[in-house]
């Protein structure tokens, strides 16, 4: 019976022994966007696309910009005297004063949107 058990025994041992499997390497937790301790934060958000919509509305603005100057200089060509009596050239003179104001606004609302974009970008929203 000792034989026997030292036979198994033996043979078992002369069998292949597959290594033992290294342990899985760990895996990295994907970043989200809203983690708390993370590089996005709700900040960085609201500031990044704050900074894109004021660069959008900058860009509307600068639109009414050349649109203003481009009714200034058809009411130049309408009008070459001084003072200005035609009529024509006082609805374009009225359309250019429109369009700068108009203009003005938005790259106010651009430039204000674009600094507090920024601002909120750098700072992570930590205020």
């Amino acid at each position: 019976m000792i034989a026997l058990a030292l036979s198994l025994s033996l043979s078992l041992g002369a069998a292949e022994v597959d290594a033992p499997a290294a342990p899985p390497a760990a895996v990295a937790a994907a970043p989200t966007l809203f983690r708390a301790e993370g590089h996005w934060r709700w900040g960085r958000l609201l500031g990044a696309g704050a900074v894109v919509a004021g660069a959008v509305v900058l860009g509307i603005a600068a639109v009414y910009g050349f649109e203003a100057m481009s009714f200034e200089h058809q009411r130049n060509r309408v009008c070459t005297m001084n003072p200005c009596v035609e009529p024509s050239a006082y609805r374009l003179y009225e359309q250019a004063r429109t369009s700068q104001n108009d203009g003005v606004a938005l790259a106010v609302t651009g430039g204000v949107l674009v600094a507090a974009g920024a601002l909120l970008f750098v700072f992570k929203g930590d205020f």
